[in-house]
């Protein structure tokens, strides 16, 4: 939903906020939002963004002593989500040491590093799969020793692997990773430089296995920008992991390095807006000088007219406008020519298009199908009872 002073309508709306804060919020004002949301919830149909953060919900809960008659159900969806993380990161562990074994450098990303590293709890964070990067030179060598380990694509290779920047890998018990070569699709075009990332990673342990983790600043970073973003999937989830991180006692953020990235990847409109969101609604130790410094860094009229386009839904067309403003930001730094140049090659990787003259065939068919189907926004859940959970899953 929209909120003053932030641009587009991607916030979370009363109850996510609500619920967010009954999480994450210790003490008595997480026990008051608790009271307040509870009555207005039904717990066995939660739109699936809400269900993700029940595990988390759980621990809140029971750390606080606060009782509820479903606390033993929550507390069954939280073993649940233990038992397969806890699954997932034992089988992973083992590709992570074979990795290792053939000399390629690993590191690990998104849930998972939040999981291990952040909140040291294996429930309290939902996932499918499990995210390890590896350098890019490395990513074919890489490959064939997942594939040598059991791991094997879990779909086609093209063009979804462009589209994301990862290779989805499935082993015979039905585990996933994703292989990335980039840390996120979402960041900046494939050329762009990461060596910072790599020095500044923070050493990690998976099960028996050796790896490491984006620093706090790093990890703060990306996941504002893949998920404080239209049609981005985690909603609710990037701000659960930004606290996780900003709350850490031994995370060591480096806030310099939050700005620097910011600016270097052309983002401080989103992180600026992303931090002061956590600050309002979550009461996030963001420093003023940070937000300072986000709020004055110059930006030229593409970075604005690209952050409102990624700020923005598009319920007809669920994800053009996100996709449009991330082309925008990538190229921020072409001339206009240039940027029309690459920009077949983008929407061939976003759109699934092996080839430029099946453009107009795709694009006619997703007007007809956007005009015949138009969906809601993506950005609210209301109040969940039956009929609305059933259309939201």
């Amino acid at each position: 939903m929209r909120r003053p002073g932030l641009t587009g309508d991607i916030w979370p709306d009363e109850v996510q906020e609500l619920l967010l804060q009954a999480a994450l919020l210790p003490g008595q004002r997480g026990m008051t939002s608790w009271s307040v949301v509870r009555p207005r919830i039904d717990v066995d149909y939660l739109p699936a963004e809400l269900h993700r953060l029940i595990p988390l919900l759980w621990k809140a809960l029971a750390d606080r002593g606060q009782n509820d008659p479903d606390l033993a159900r929550l507390k069954g969806v939280y073993q649940f989500s233990w038992y397969r993380n806890t699954m997932l990161f034992a089988e992973a562990a083992g590709l992570l040491n074979e990795l290792a074994a053939a000399s390629i450098q690993s590191m690990v990303l998104r849930g998972a590093a939040i999981a291990i590293g952040y909140r040291r709890d294996a429930g309290t964070r939902t996932m499918n799969d499990m995210d390890i990067l590896v350098p890019p030179a490395e990513f074919h060598r890489a490959r064939r020793v997942a594939a040598a380990a059991g791991w094997h694509p879990a779909v086609p290779a093209h063009p979804l692997e462009r589209r994301l920047g990862a290779a989805p890998l499935r082993n015979a018990m039905g585990r996933m990773i994703r292989l990335h070569s980039l840390p996120s699709a979402n960041l900046a075009l494939p050329n762009a430089p990461w060596d910072g990332v790599w020095k500044r990673g923070v050493d990690i342990r998976v099960r028996d296995a050796d790896s490491c983790m984006l620093s706090a600043a790093d990890q703060l970073v990306h996941t504002c920008i893949d998920g404080a973003r239209a049609g981005s999937g985690a909603s609710l989830r990037w701000v659960a992991d930004a606290m996780a991180v900003i709350t850490a006692p031994t995370a060591n953020l480096d806030w310099d390095v939050v700005v620097a990235e910011a600016r270097r990847l052309r983002v401080t409109l989103q992180i600026g807006e992303a931090m002061r969101y956590l600050k309002q609604a979550l009461d996030a130790c963001v420093p003023k000088t940070v937000l300072g410094a986000l709020a004055t860094t110059p930006t030229t009229r593409r970075d604005r007219v690209s952050h409102l386009l990624s700020m923005t839904t598009t319920p007809r067309v669920a994800p053009a406008a996100e996709i449009i403003g991330r082309f925008t930001r990538f190229t921020a730094e072409m001339k206009v020519l240039q940027a029309a140049a690459v920009m077949p090659d983008y929407l061939a990787t976003e759109l699934d298009v092996e080839r430029r003259r099946d453009f107009p065939v795709l694009v006619v068919k997703r007007a007809i199908r956007a005009a015949l189907s138009p969906r809601p926004s993506l950005a609210s859940s209301a109040v969940a009872t039956p009929e609305k959970a059933k259309r939201q899953w």
